[in-house]
């Protein structure tokens, strides 16, 4: 029933884009309704074989595109990138000096503190009550609530430093005023 009320229409009337197949086109039109990559091929590899099965009762004139061996070549091809694991090196984030970020708040560059912030984390060597209420300063005022809440747990991981001398922390109550009025 998928073959006949879901995949075969959509191949039918799918025209590929680019460099794309006909066969990348509907694997990226399913994934869009939030089938996972191995979901995609499973449907795929079923299909080839029923297309198999089909193929070998029929004479070859009555064929319907898409043959089961482009749906097994199509198969064949994403196997790897869908099942196996990668083998390439991860990149880990690159750690920005604290005086980068430092640099970046005093110049209240967001873009640039954000930047830093969501790619790298905050750096090794942060001085948190330094810099801190700037920081939270810039994101409540230039940030949207998604950023600087993102924000706000980060830091919040790093509060195993000042949690032994509660009066070392970097948010006094009127950094969390500033917070709970936004």
């Amino acid at each position: 029933p998928l073959v006949n009320a879901v995949l075969q229409p959509l191949y039918n009337n799918g025209r590929p884009i680019r460099d794309q197949t006909k066969l990348d086109k509907l694997a990226r039109v399913l994934k869009s309704y939030g089938m996972s990559n191995r979901q995609t091929w499973m449907v795929l590899h079923k299909w080839a074989k029923q297309k198999t099965r089909e193929e070998d009762r029929l004479h070859i004139e009555q064929w319907a595109k898409p043959f089961a061996k482009d749906l097994r070549g199509w198969c064949r091809a994403y196997y790897s990138e869908t099942f196996e694991n990668p083998t390439t090196a991860t990149n880990k984030p690159v750690q920005v000096p604290y005086e980068k970020l430092k640099s970046c708040v005093e110049q209240a560059d967001i873009t640039k503190v954000s930047s830093i912030l969501s790619s790298s984390g905050w750096p090794v060597d942060t001085d948190f009550a330094e810099i801190v209420p700037a920081v939270l300063n810039l994101y409540l005022m230039h940030e949207p609530w998604k950023n600087a809440k993102k924000m706000l747990v980060e830091l919040s991981a790093h509060s195993t430093f000042w949690n032994e001398n509660p009066a070392k922390t970097p948010v006094q109550n009127f950094h969390l005023l500033s917070v709970l009025r936004r």
